[in-house]
């Protein structure tokens, strides 16, 4: 029936959002401990500075994009 259709279709869109936080989630998890290790042994190494530059960057438009999925979401 329709309803259970549109029921099933919710769940799985449920889901799917529910997994890809989890893979979101795990991602900036990472970039987390590479900032750490970064920020330890970068000292003036030029690389590393800018490899820890963009592991920054990175991190906030991630976040930035998950807020921003959040929001369209919720519409």
């Amino acid at each position: 029936s329709k309803v259970m259709g549109d029921s099933l279709c919710c769940s799985l869109i449920t889901c799917n959002m529910i997994s890809q936080e989890i893979t979101l989630d795990k991602l900036i998890a990472d970039i987390d401990q590479q900032i750490e290790i970064l920020t330890a042994i970068a000292n003036d190494n030029a690389i590393l500075t800018e490899q820890l530059r963009l592991l920054n960057e990175s991190r906030k438009t991630l976040l930035f994009q998950e807020l921003e999925m959040n929001r369209l979401a919720s519409f």
